[in-house]
């Protein structure tokens, strides 16, 4: 792949997806995040057109539905304007990356290149992301053009690099609350370069526009709660990084790997890429010369031991650091690009071993949230078809019923203890999954009042364990 084909592979791979997912049915609706970002959206959308009233309360950030409904005036499908972006947020990512790449090799214009091209376009995990209902992108995003707007500044550019740097960082905290960490240490590594060169007008104007933007935004939304009331942060603990157990308000987790070691994933794990694997062992030490090397080893270990003591473990609050892991290991891989120049059979080789192990992890994940996808679908059917106007108890999948325009009153039985329920009502659970002690939230206490005080007559079997019942009376 030559550099002049960079921009052609940053667009066709995400839309490709996209595309082949939207034949098959998937709608990038995966998780109850998904289902939640594209309700707000809606609600934002409604508000746009003045159909209704903005959204003040939120435990999600705003900015992904926001963008989401804005775009929506152009695309009228909701979940494909919302999939959009998050195309558009990888395909943009890479091309700063690439700059920011280019910012400290400059000679290196093709194999920077094809490093991104392969590592970033082509992760597994982030190419999946491109087609999903989330936020994470967007963060990505933010994190990645607050350095180029930092290194557009060093280069000579002056109050567009400043708003820039001011936007991004907006961007991507307000769209993955974790993105704050690593917007911090960068930020607090550039206002130590610009106290030690006096630049006292771009701190007081960085101060002022972050300063104002982050209460304008708070002031529109006051009920964002997603940090102050975030559980998991409470819990944070440094002797997490060693666990792979824990308590709390999901239920009793259990993991292979230790916290720490799951968190350094961002590095070794193949569904992010090959980049380390085949980058490590060709970095020297005088790489640590080059710019900003202290600075972006710092904020991805400050997020890493962060995260690593948080009760639980999710690649997407990992996938923030990913772009330093690139950034770090890119010198490594210009090396083993150009030991390679000797012989383009290596070079092919090289390229085709790692599309064929990324592809086969690609399509084992895309495999994994079209189950999920269609699965909710087949819930959502089966209960509209069989049950009208009467009391639905879930748990995992009541937003889902709700988006797929189940039009019975759906009670969540992780988020409210329910003292006693409507006889003639249907449960839809997960018996074998969820009927045990290690459940999350009221779900055990639930399900014990319906076991021991209510018939439950099993109405239907269906996929991955799912269970419809209907409660009746239990005889004396």
């Amino acid at each position: 792949m030559r550099s002049r084909l960079f921009p052609f592979i940053l667009v066709i791979l995400p839309l490709l997806l996209l595309v082949i997912g939207r034949i098959m049915g998937f709608n990038g609706l995966y998780g109850q995040d998904a289902h939640e970002y594209l309700r707000m959206a809606q609600a934002i959308r409604e508000a746009l057109l003045g159909e209704g009233a903005f959204p003040t309360k939120s435990y999600w950030p705003v900015n992904y539905p926001a963008t989401g409904a804005l775009l929506s005036v152009i695309v009228p499908n909701l979940t494909l304007a919302l999939q959009l972006v998050s195309v558009l947020a990888l395909t943009l990512s890479a091309w700063w990356l690439r700059q920011i790449a280019l910012y400290y090799q400059p000679e290196a214009t093709t194999a920077l290149s094809i490093f991104i091209g392969l590592f970033f376009v082509g992760s597994p995990l982030l190419l999946r992301a491109s087609v999903l209902v989330m936020s994470d992108l967007l963060g990505l995003l933010g994190i990645i053009g607050f350095w180029r707007a930092v290194l557009a500044y060093r280069s000579g550019a002056s109050i567009g690099a400043l708003i820039l740097a001011v936007l991004a960082a907006l961007l991507a905290v307000f769209s993955r609350y974790p993105a704050a960490l690593v917007i911090g240490v960068l930020g607090i590594g550039w206002a130590v370069e610009l106290l030690r060169k006096k630049d006292w007008s771009a701190l007081f104007l960085l101060g002022i526009g972050g300063g104002g933007l982050s209460l304008l935004v708070l002031f529109l939304m006051p009920g964002l709660v997603g940090v102050s009331e975030n559980s998991f942060l409470q819990m944070w603990s440094a002797t997490q990084w060693w666990q792979t157990e824990f308590q709390n308000a999901d239920g009793t987790l259990q993991f292979p790997l230790p916290n720490l070691l799951a968190t350094l994933g961002v590095i070794w794990l193949p569904t992010f890429g090959l980049s380390a694997w085949l980058s490590i062992g060709f970095l020297k030490r005088t790489d640590l010369q080059l710019p900003d090397r202290w600075v972006l080893l710092l904020a991805l270990l400050v997020k890493v031991l962060f995260l690593a003591g948080l009760p639980f473990q999710n690649p997407r609050v990992v996938y923030l650091g990913y772009p330093l892991v690139l950034l770090l290991v890119a010198p490594g891989f210009v090396r083993l690009w150009n030991r390679f120049s000797i012989n383009k059979v290596w070079r092919w080789g090289l390229l085709t071993g790692v599309v064929m192990v990324q592809l086969a992890l690609l399509v084992r994940g895309y495999h994994q949230f079209y189950s999920n996808q269609q699965v909710q679908q087949l819930l959502a059917y089966r209960i509209k078809e069989r049950e009208k106007e009467v009391p639905v108890y879930t748990f995992a999948v009541d937003q889902a019923l709700d988006t797929y325009n189940v039009e019975s009153p759906i009670y969540n039985l992780w988020r409210q203890k329910f003292d006693e329920f409507s006889l003639g009502g249907v449960v839809l659970f997960q018996p074998e999954k969820f009927g045990n002690a290690n459940a999350p939230g009221n779900v055990w206490a639930n399900w014990q009042t319906l076991t021991t005080h209510y018939q439950l007559r099993p109405l239907e079997s269906l996929a991955e364990g799912w269970v419809i019942y209907r409660i009746e009376r239990k005889e004396p």
